[in-house]
């Protein structure tokens, strides 16, 4: 595995437009897409990826997060495979804390040079992120030669159930996101089903003579109305 890394200062991130071209079939969130610069960067002397966490709505992808390959990936000047186990569990970790449900909707590569098609390897990899959903899937190149370009192709099967691609425009910014998409989960719902288990653990009756103490030892001042508060420490 190549640990080589260059120094971030060197770096000049690409200027994306904002505007949103007709028809926009991939839409990036601002973290999601400098997540993907980060990544190129940070191994920009060998092959990277990662995989995106997301939702497809009205025939528009919506990529919310842009999940790292994982520490036990495999770095080559030509060769890059993901550490798997570390993307499944990101991935749910990540989609718990949005309240819209979201899910793995595809994943991108780099390239070597400024190869810009997909290898045999590649099809067989992107056709099983395929399976995954009625819509396809959506996959990315990545080419920093001659400049930084990313190649965006939606992924479907054929009739014999190869990849078929289509080339499709990408858009980046929050602004172009519905706020239901990029909605987190309350804190204030958290707690409650954190009670909930507390309640069928101790019982109604403890549960609500423990809350009780704990809010009597409750400072006023840090008290927000819909959390437990910080519980005033006595000097030692």
């Amino acid at each position: 595995m190549t640990t080589d890394r260059m120094p971030w200062r060197d770096v000049a991130i690409p200027r994306v437009s904002s505007e949103v071209s007709s028809p926009v079939k991939v839409v990036f969130s601002d973290v999601a897409y400098t997540a993907l610069l980060a990544e190129t960067y940070e191994m920009i002397r060998t092959e990277t990826g990662g995989v995106f966490l997301g939702c497809c709505h009205d025939g528009i992808w919506y990529i919310l997060e842009t999940i790292d390959p994982g520490p036990r990936s495999v770095f080559r000047r030509d060769y890059f495979e993901y550490d798997q186990p570390y993307t499944r569990h990101l991935i749910n970790k990540r989609a718990r804390l949005y309240s819209h449900p979201l899910t793995l909707v595809g994943l991108w590569h780099r390239h070597p040079g400024s190869f810009d098609i997909f290898s045999s390897t590649d099809d067989g990899s992107n056709a099983s992120y395929a399976r995954l959903r009625p819509e396809g899937a959506i996959s990315i190149l990545v080419n920093i030669d001659p400049v930084f370009r990313l190649s965006v192709f939606h992924v479907r099967l054929d009739p014999s159930g190869r990849a078929a691609y289509t080339q499709i425009p990408y858009a980046v910014g929050d602004a172009h996101i519905p706020d239901a998409f990029r909605q987190l989960q309350r804190p204030e719902d958290m707690l409650l089903r954190i009670d909930s288990y507390s309640v069928r653990s101790m019982g109604m009756r403890r549960f609500v003579a423990e809350k009780s103490r704990l809010l009597e030892k409750t400072t006023p001042a840090c008290t927000s109305g819909t959390e437990n508060a910080a519980i005033r420490l006595d000097p030692p």
